[in-house]
């Protein structure tokens, strides 16, 4: 029997403990790689309302044992965790509340109404907008920046792509190494910018579905190459 023990949260506090146990009953451990970017941005894309980055590591840490194919994971249950090992940034579920939410963006947007934004289609998205704002608002103070939309983003817009189908295609890195350079992504990155290259790497994982928005996209591009 195997069992995956991720290597995150209260791992490095608890894994001798795991070690002990799991060896004395004959089971084999495998062990999640170590920490990397592709590891957060795994983690990132499939818990996007989770505010806290250990936890986002951690979920993908359990991508990365998925993907060797491990059965049986161990994920424990923590039931408190001990003063200062983790620092995660908490709001008050107040922030989270349709009027509040509602009322900050007007302010933001200087206008009597939402709907043109798209607030009936989106309610609980323009909440989470509503709560991200009162968090921008407490840690910039004055520096807060200007706001002049909000759009909203949709999973279903996007073709789905696994930690393993991007691995085998090698969009991001090569396969062996790990590495850009070989990579679909370094073929075509051109980019002069770090906002213009975490775009391009978005366009290149996210493929969009619909036929109407790749020929936009395409149009741009024709464009910007012919003028």
């Amino acid at each position: 029997m195997v069992i995956g023990i991720p290597r995150g949260m209260s791992f490095y506090h608890n894994y001798p403990f795991y070690h002990g146990f799991f060896t004395d009953l004959g089971i084999k451990i495998v062990l999640s790689d170590v920490t990397t970017k592709q590891t957060m941005t795994s983690g990132s894309a499939l818990v996007v309302t989770e505010t806290c980055l250990p936890i986002k590591i951690y979920i993908g840490h359990v991508l990365n044992l998925i993907d060797k194919g491990i059965d049986k994971i161990l994920v424990p249950s923590i039931q408190s965790i001990a003063p200062k090992i983790y620092n995660c940034s908490k709001v008050p579920s107040s922030v989270f509340d349709a009027n509040f939410a509602e009322n900050n963006l007007k302010a933001v947007f200087q206008a009597s109404s939402l709907e043109a934004f798209g607030y009936d289609r989106y309610k609980t998205g323009f909440r989470a907008a509503g709560a991200l704002l009162a968090y921008v608002w407490e840690t910039l103070k004055d520096n807060v920046p200007k706001f002049e939309r909000i759009e909203p983003y949709e999973l279903s817009e996007y073709m789905i792509l696994d930690g393993s189908t991007r691995k085998n295609l090698e969009l991001t890195e090569t396969l062996r190494d790990k590495n850009k350079f070989g990579s679909l992504l370094w073929s075509i990155d051109k980019t002069k910018t770090n906002m213009g290259a975490r775009l391009l790497k978005n366009w290149v994982c996210q493929p969009l579905k619909r036929v109407e928005e790749i020929n936009n996209r395409q149009n741009c591009i024709t464009e910007l190459v012919e003028n």
